[in-house]
């Protein structure tokens, strides 16, 4: 039994004091006495360990920080690694495509230059058969020089004969006057004349026939000789093209003996290149394989940093409630040892409830101030206000209550963890917005980046629903590696905190949301449905000791019959309800919220007294991603049948 359940026991047994002054030294109000410096011993010890606490969280902020940069780094190395190797192996593709195509152009190279050899050889035949022809057109040419030079000879002997045929004729023409003039003796030599005359005149014709036709022969001869002339001048050209043919041929082959031997030198450092290129790569799968097992290792590492961020969070709330209940227990003293000199009639109590002045936990206050639970017990009940479900689960295992209202965040974390504690009904869903400064220009929840954002406890409902509601955003908190900073308060406390800029928001739940915006302090930024799942989250549930319903089922029948008088009283909005809920709250916190505003705030609110399964399961996922649940609920064994 813990230092604080043995101060409760104690007074709980020494209820019936004597006067302060006739008492002995060892009469129970001397040990009040003593114990009223116990309990400042144990404030001081709690201020100092919350002080503690408040350090532990700065470091662990920083050590996460570091830690979280250590990751993005792995991570990042590991990115770019992956990419070197994938950048690599598409190097090593285009290697090897270039070894292939070095390969085809090498035997490409090596057909050309055979072709390129094969070309020069016809090309020097070819240079050899043009010479000839050369030779040949000029000796063609001289001959038809020669005969059209010999035609033109013989046509002038031809012109010659010609003349002399016709002076052959005249002269045998004027014998034939001579033979005419000499009569008798003459006849003969007329005749002779006569015959000459005609010989002279077939020479003539045959003279005129045969230079007709030297005429023609000196046309064919000289248009002969023009396509002589211009085929050996055509020879000429073929020639020099043939002779500047055979220079290129040279040339081709010898850049194709050229590009021959660097093909080969190309494809030797290709192969080399290909073969450390393989090399390469094996180096990367090595290095990828290491970075992958660093990542792996840093995310271990930050893992558990959040794992122990989350204990560290979760021990935060339990002192900020251990403080707080040293102040009760303190002033519980002052008070006992005040009253000490009346005396009070000692009671036996059947059922100690718990419960968080929120207007989400509206049943218990209505049945506190309607006496429902008077009616039910007797008188035989305590009922005890929390700061938050962490708090009122905590007094559960420590048997400080019996049942208590509260979030199904810290039950599961506590079954998880004990399995002395069970849910025997559900009360509501929603009830929960996020709230920024009412000057703030915040007007996305993206733009929370680096920003205060304050919540009532660490752990609860509220710390698991802004978790995943920065998520979503892609934001996170300075424990994973983010800049926003999430701060623990009490809600009692935001007004003058969104007033000195302490906060820039603040997750909470009704009537804090109203209450905020009702003083001007604060806006709504993110309301209670797009917070997650569209409003159908569980925000309470009744959560009993499990050892206390097994030993006390009545007992725990006759609390439901009393809270479900008082959820039927909201579900119908009898008259006096919300004001009734106005005055507690008052009462209670100290804030007032008028019957308009409780009627506002009670919209954000889903009543459902059955207990839902499906977002009970699916809120404990949400809170095992979120890192403050390390195994599944068995739901069987968590809820009261």
């Amino acid at each position: 039994m813990t230092l604080l359940s043995k101060s409760l026991h104690f007074i709980n047994s020494f209820k019936a004091l004597e006067k302060a002054d006739s008492v002995q030294p060892n009469h129970p109000v001397e040990q009040f006495k003593k114990l009223y410096q116990t309990s400042g011993t144990l404030s001081d010890s709690t201020d100092s360990l919350l002080h503690f606490v408040k350090n532990t969280i700065e470091n662990m902020e920083t050590v996460s920080l570091s830690i979280h940069e250590i990751v993005n780094a792995a991570a990042l190395q590991s990115e770019e690694t992956e990419k070197s190797l994938v950048h690599s192996e598409a190097l090593g593709e285009v290697l090897n495509t270039a070894v292939q195509q070095i390969q085809h152009v090498e035997t490409a190279t090596v057909q050309s230059l055979h072709a390129a050899e094969t070309g020069k050889s016809t090309v020097d035949l070819l240079a050899q058969q043009s010479i000839h022809n050369k030779e040949i057109s000029n000796k063609l040419h001289t001959t038809m020089k020669d005969l059209e030079h010999k035609t033109e000879v013989i046509s002038k002997a031809m012109e010659s004969i010609f003349q002399v045929s016709q002076s052959i004729q005249m002269l045998s023409l004027n014998a034939s006057i001579e033979a005419a003039h000499a009569g008798e003796q003459g006849k003969g030599f007329a005749v002779v004349a006569q015959e000459v005359r005609k010989l002279a005149v077939e020479s003539a014709v045959n003279g005129r026939t045969i230079t007709g036709l030297l005429q023609g022969m000196q046309q064919q001869v000289r248009a002969f000789s023009e396509i002589v002339d211009e085929t050996r001048k055509s020879s000429q050209n073929v020639s020099q093209a043939v002779v500047e043919t055979k220079q290129q041929f040279d040339s081709i082959h010898l850049n194709l003996s050229h590009i021959t031997e660097h093909s080969a030198e190309a494809s030797q450092l290709l192969h080399t290149a290909s073969h450390r290129k393989d090399l390469l790569i094996q180096h990367l799968h090595t290095v990828t394989s290491l970075a992958q097992q660093s990542l792996s290792s840093a995310y271990e590492v930050a893992r558990l940093s959040e794992k122990q961020a989350s204990s560290v969070l979760t021990v935060a709330g339990s002192t900020q409630d251990l403080q707080s209940i040293s102040q009760d227990l303190r002033a519980g003293v002052v008070e006992i040892i005040g009253d000490a000199a009346s005396e009070t009639k000692q009671t036996t109590q059947q059922i100690r409830i718990g419960f968080i002045p929120n207007l989400t936990h509206a049943p218990a206050l209505l049945a506190i101030h309607h006496q429902l639970f008077e009616q039910q017990f007797d008188g035989q009940f305590e009922t005890r206000a929390f700061s938050a479900g962490p708090a009122v689960v905590d007094a559960l295992l420590n048997n400080q209550i019996d049942i208590g209202y509260t979030g199904p965040g810290p039950v599961f974390e506590a079954f998880s963890k004990k399995q002395n504690i069970q849910i025997i009904s559900g009360v509501n869903q929603g009830g929960a917005a996020l709230l920024v400064r009412t000057d703030s220009n915040l007007q996305q929840a993206e733009q929370l980046r680096g920003k205060t954002i304050a919540i009532p406890q660490y752990g609860n409902g509220q710390h698991i629903l802004l978790r995943q509601l920065l998520g979503r955003h892609g934001l996170k908190d300075i424990f994973r590696g983010g800049d926003i900073r999430i701060i623990q308060a009490k809600p009692s406390a935001l007004i003058s905190m969104f007033a000195s800029n302490q906060v820039d928001a603040a997750l909470v739940q009704e009537p804090w949301v109203t209450l905020l915006e009702n003083k001007a302090a604060a806006r709504v930024l993110v309301d209670w449905q797009e917070l997650y799942n569209g409003g159908q989250y569980p925000n309470t549930v009744i959560a009993v000791n499990r050892d206390f319903v097994h030993n006390h089922p009545q007992t725990v029948s006759r609390f439901l019959q009393a809270h479900n008088a008082s959820m039927l009283s909201i579900s119908e909005k009898r008259p006096g309800t919300y004001h009734t809920l106005s005055q507690s709250l008052e009462q209670l916190t100290g804030q007032s919220l008028s019957v308009d505003a409780i009627e506002r705030a009670l919209q954000r609110i889903i009543w459902n007294s059955t207990t839902d399964l499906s977002t009970l399961r699916g809120f404990a996922q949400l809170i095992k991603q979120e890192g403050f649940l390390n195994k599944d609920i068995d739901f069987d064994l968590l809820l009261v049948k």
